[in-house]
């Protein structure tokens, strides 16, 4: 202890000393450039303590205490749709698969859709059902939002997981095309305490370059 304060004091000394005498010549920025540091490490110890203190989440820590209960958001009743619906299932039997209908036109080949395939892939003891909402709005993302709040309220000591498809795509300009509600659901629910968020990848197929 008394040679780290013999050396701390001695470094503080030296550094008054070049800090006075050579301050216009460049000593200014240690002397602005410690304290910046010092608040910034303290600012950043202080953010991993509440980091630790205040994580919370509605999650049981006992695997048979947790009861689940699934959203699949679906566009169309396509192939990805179908693997989304059957990766939910294989979860819980407790599923619902919610679509955003712009048009009554969309809706009616939607219910047509799923009932044909619910007859051929569904059991009785299944509560796997559709919810069609219908909106003006252009965007699937409020009306989502909204429906998938409401059953977060209703049923707080369920564990709530949303099934989203992602593309994965080749070439970087290519997600301009895609995953664009899906990246604003996520950015969404990010901001919600206890619910959970499945990624389903989708690779799409491409061409290999043929060997030179």
């Amino acid at each position: 202890m008394v040679i780290n304060g013999l050396g701390a004091c001695t470094t503080l000394l030296v550094a008054l000393i070049i800090s006075f005498s050579k301050f216009l010549e460049g000593a200014w920025v240690v002397v602005l450039l410690i304290p910046v540091l010092v608040v910034m490490f303290l600012a950043i110890q202080k953010h991993y303590t509440r980091f630790e203190l205040e994580r919370t989440t509605n999650t049981p820590v006992q695997p048979e205490a947790i009861h689940h209960r699934l959203v699949v958001p679906i566009e169309v009743f396509d192939l990805v749709a179908k693997q989304s619906v059957a990766y939910a299932r294989s979860i819980s039997p407790n599923v619902t698969v919610v679509h955003v209908a712009i048009d009554e036109g969309a809706a009616a080949q939607m219910e047509q859709s799923w009932d044909q395939w619910q007859q051929e892939n569904l059991t009785q003891e299944e509560d796997t059902h559709l919810l069609i909402i219908e909106s003006p709005y252009r965007t699937p993302v409020p009306p989502l939002l909204a429906y998938i709040d409401t059953v977060h309220e209703r049923h707080p000591d369920v564990t709530l997981s949303v099934v989203l498809p992602d593309y994965v795509i080749v070439h970087w300009w290519e997600y301009l095309l895609h995953n664009q509600t899906t990246f604003r659901l996520k950015a969404a629910l990010r901001l919600r305490p206890g619910i959970v968020v499945i990624d389903m990848p989708e690779h799409l197929a491409h061409k290999q370059r043929p060997a030179q």
